[in-house]
């Protein structure tokens, strides 16, 4: 089971940064695209501090601890929201 989970959320990372390569690319090509969503399954730093009572400040640190799964793609950090 943990392996299919580990799996999924490779995966899941592996898209967000196809995702933001391609917003990269079109941006500069000089085509305009809206702001990508997070998605159903992320969150930003700022939303995570926010549901888990944390500063944003706080949130980095447990990111740098690996206490908090998060990825960084086109320069914005997300966080799986599944993460406690």
């Amino acid at each position: 089971m943990r392996g299919k989970l580990e799996q999924h959320q490779l995966e899941n990372r592996m898209l967000a940064s196809d995702v933001a390569t391609i917003f990269r690319i079109l941006d500069a090509a000089g085509i305009e695209t809206p702001s990508p969503s997070l998605g159903a399954e992320y969150c930003s730093v700022k939303q995570y501090g926010h549901a888990h009572h944390l500063s944003n400040s706080g949130v980095m640190a447990r990111i740098r601890r690996g206490q908090v799964e998060a990825s960084k793609q086109g320069g914005q950090w997300l966080i799986n929201k599944s993460a406690k």
